[in-house]
């Protein structure tokens, strides 16, 4: 009786799936009332003991594991079908170069993108399926989405919410649509309690409503409650920030090094407001240089565990959208008191070091200072004075030679660090234009020139030289690691390249992927092998254990140069702070374990706002292009795959697919091996990087899709149009295969640091462009107009 008792209950677990089920409901299916819930109690007591059941919560039950359990992060495919890929820092079970494991069925189901999983493993009959481990789902950690966003329906006297996203999964039913005033099409923004299985019509709560699609900056509230990004203040925190704010006295220097009658600029976006960083440098007799970096002093004005520093936790970054930013800390803050404005008195941590004419560190000191900005510069104004052939009257003298000193050191810097093996994708941004009412008026790609490397070399330095004071003086800090990529990628990495006819032998070493971004440089399938290499590369991560960052070459790293919107670098400034003040209890105040948990948090809010940011640009331009359904234009080939290619636009930088079937069934096909378009006809054949005519065939919004049409068809060449099938080949055959040699200028591409620095962390050291790593030098993203993210 008791056995058969708990098979039932396994049973009724296992249909409940990883969310799973209340001690009450679970009586009631067992048709147990309540003078038989002891009999239920002494049968759950060894299922409990032998971990078959665990308790998710205070009396809800669930499925558990009799083996081991991991952690990973969901990636899916389809509604029902997916996978579980490592999450960076944690155990991966032993199962050879698999990095992924599928995830199918009702498991599948209840989870969505990105969300962090606890999940077991199971080994399948040899035949069964073509991969040996499949997933089986216990528990989820972090949803990537705490409500969705959707699209209110009508249907059968029952109302419906179909979830926004590019998975095709059914509406789901709403509990009670309470005093809600809505109309069908409106746009909501809803708690998913289970999603629809089989039988199943799932359930749904309404938390707001957002209103009509039309609604002016409706992409923006899709993306802040789709991702749960918190857009308020709490009063708590905002009375905490006044309070600051009028204690704040800059004539009171005590323990602080006064700098503010030296020379220091600062170069940011055209619209940034929160300058964290300032730069001067000195040329020394014996020919090395003394450079200062001025970073926000923002410990100061955020006391650790208060409302501000809870809140700047629980955000991690800021996030820059399209048109609105949602800082990590109060504007009065952030943008005012700690944001290094010209001519103003404002407190810092300055990092000073002397570097030798080789760009080597020779010598570093960090110190708390004062200092009052002396020009402030945009990286468009930066730029112009570059090419200047001479000084404008305008501007003073000293500011001139400031310039030209920090330019030629930044130049010494960069090629120091191309000969260390750092490894430089380009990548450029896509930044929308805007018209006088906010409106979108189309985007362009902006690359990544001198004036953001600039302030990169600069950043990257500051940020190595804190890595090695505190790893020198063996002070447990929150560093950015960014592990060498997993072989098997690589692998995928040389069939990608093979097939475009590079010569490229191997894929196995970084001085191979070095050769590979040098082999492409300048050809048509530079951007796509760029994408491709950024792929092969695993993601940078925050943790207290330094592993080294392979884009950039170092082995000891962290994120100190953007306080103002990274949590990471108001840590340890923090740790910073306690080491010039002797303060050895605080120093000892983090425990390993908790800034392993510091890490993971922040590796997460980091990777939601890289997401918010892609997708509310995405959203954006869709909305824009949605009366230019029809209009013919050019698509520039950066991805086949078996249901189509691929193309980026060419009137404004956004990626569509062309179907196979659309492109002509009979007359074309997709051939992935070789990543191109195929003709019927001996000759055709268009690679990555090639030029089709198309027209903009649909564009779903809700589903965030873009599809093309191929357009025309010469009755020679293939579409007519088209890029020369052989000069795309040719070109690809026929470039440079050596890396260039000292002193050589390369065009500069995003450092993988950069993408680092930037603040998915874009960040000025990072320069835009996108470093595999992660961000480097942290500062401003470039959403803003500017820098890179390493």
């Amino acid at each position: 009786m008791a056995r058969g008792l708990a098979d039932r209950i396994l049973k009724l677990l296992r249909m409940a799936g990883p969310a799973g089920i209340a001690i009450p409901e679970l009586a009631r299916h067992l048709n147990f009332n309540r003078h038989r819930m002891v009999e239920l109690t002494d049968a759950l007591a060894p299922l409990l003991a032998a971990r078959q059941v665990q308790q998710v919560e205070a009396g809800r039950l669930r499925l558990g594991f009799r083996g081991p359990e991991f952690v990973g992060v969901v990636r899916m495919r389809t509604p029902g079908r997916g996978s579980v890929i490592p999450l960076p820092g944690k155990p991966w079970p032993d199962v050879g170069q698999i990095a992924r494991i599928p995830l199918v069925g009702r498991d599948a189901l209840q989870v969505r993108d990105g969300d962090h999983v606890r999940f077991g493993l199971d080994r399948l009959p040899p035949g069964r399926s073509q991969h040996p481990f499949r997933a089986r789902l216990g528990e989820v950690l972090r949803r990537s989405a705490t409500l969705q966003v959707g699209t209110y329906l009508e249907h059968h006297q029952r109302r419906w919410v179909a979830v926004d996203g590019d998975h095709e999964g059914p509406p789901v039913e709403i509990a009670d649509p309470g005093s809600h005033s809505l109309k069908p099409g409106d746009k909501i923004a809803v708690q998913v309690l289970r999603y629809p299985d089989t039988g199943d019509r799932g359930e749904a709560v309404i938390v707001e409503v957002l209103g009509s699609p039309a609604t002016p900056g409706i992409e923006i509230q899709t993306v802040i409650h789709e991702l749960g990004l918190p857009d308020r203040f709490p009063e708590g925190v905002q009375q905490e920030a006044l309070q600051v704010a009028s204690g704040f006295d800059e004539t009171d220097l005590a323990g602080r090094r006064d700098l503010t009658g030296t020379l220091a600029i600062t170069i940011d976006p055209t619209d940034a407001r929160d300058f964290d960083d300032s730069v001067a440098v000195s040329r020394q007799e014996d020919g090395s240089w003394r450079l200062w970096v001025h970073i926000a002093d923002v410990a100061w004005f955020v006391p650790e565990g208060g409302a501000i520093d809870q809140e700047a936790r629980l955000r991690g970054t800021s996030v820059y959208l399209p048109g609105r930013v949602l800082p990590m800390l109060p504007e009065v803050i952030s943008n005012a008191l700690a944001s290094l404005q010209e001519g103003r008195v404002r407190y810092t941590v300055t990092v000073e070091m002397v570097v030798d004419s080789e760009g080597e560190l020779r010598w570093c000191d960090v110190f708390r200072s004062a200092i009052r900005v002396s020009r402030r510069f945009s990286y468009e104004e930066v730029t112009a004075l570059f090419a200047a052939p001479c000084r404008p009257e305008s501007l003073p003298l000293e500011i001139w030679d400031l310039l030209g000193d920090l330019r030629t050191l930044s130049s010494v810097l960069y090629q120091r660090r191309l000969e260390r093996g750092a490894l430089e994708l380009n990548l450029p941004e896509v930044r929308l234009d805007w018209g006088p009412q906010g409106e979108v008026r189309g985007a362009h790609l902006v690359p990544h020139d001198e004036s953001h490397r600039l302030i990169e070399d600069f950043m990257l330095l500051a940020n190595s030289a804190v890595a090695k004071t505190l790893a020198r003086a063996r002070i447990p800090f929150l560093g950015r690691t960014h592990p060498a990529p997993d072989p098997q990628k690589l692998k995928g990495l040389l069939r990608f390249v093979r097939a475009l006819d590079l010569p490229v032998r191997k894929v196995t070493s970084r001085r191979d992927l070095l050769r590979l971004v040098e082999v492409v440089r300048g050809q048509p399938v530079e951007a796509a092998v760029h994408q491709a290499v950024l792929r092969s590369l695993s993601q940078a991560h925050y943790s207290p254990r330094l592993e080294g960052h392979f884009a950039l070459a170092l082995e000891d790293y962290c994120h100190f140069t953007s306080p103002i919107r990274r949590y990471p670098d108001l840590l340890v400034h923090r740790q910073v702070a306690a080491l010039v003040a002797g303060d050895r209890a605080a120093l000892r105040n983090q425990s390993a374990e908790a800034l392993e948990q510091l890490g993971d948090d922040c590796s997460f809010t980091e990777r939601r706002a890289e997401r918010a940011e892609r997708l509310a640009t995405r959203l954006r331009l869709l909305n824009y292009l949605r009366d230019k359904v029809g209009r013919r234009c050019r698509g520039q080939i950066t991805g086949v795959t078996p249901a189509g290619l691929f193309l980026r636009l060419d009137f404004v930088p956004v990626e569509g697919l062309l179907r196979i079937d659309s492109a002509g069934g009979s007359r074309y096909i997709i051939d992935v091996p070789s990543q191109s378009l195929v003709g019927r006809r001996p000759g055709e054949q268009w690679h990555l990087g090639a030029w089709l005519p198309v027209r903009i065939a649909r564009i779903d919004v809700q589903r965030r899709t873009l599809e093309l049409r191929l357009d025309g068809g010469g009755e020679e060449g293939g579409p007519a149009g088209a890029d020369s099938p052989e000069s795309i080949r040719s070109a690809a055959r026929s470039a440079d295969h050596g890396l260039p040699g000292r002193g050589q200028e390369r065009r500069r591409g995003t450092s993988i640091e950069s993408r680092e620095s930037r603040g998915r962390g874009r960040g000025k050291a990072g320069g835009r462009g996108r470093s595999p790593g992660g961000n480097k030098g942290g500062r401003k993203p470039r959403r803003k107009g500017g820098k890179g993210r390493r």
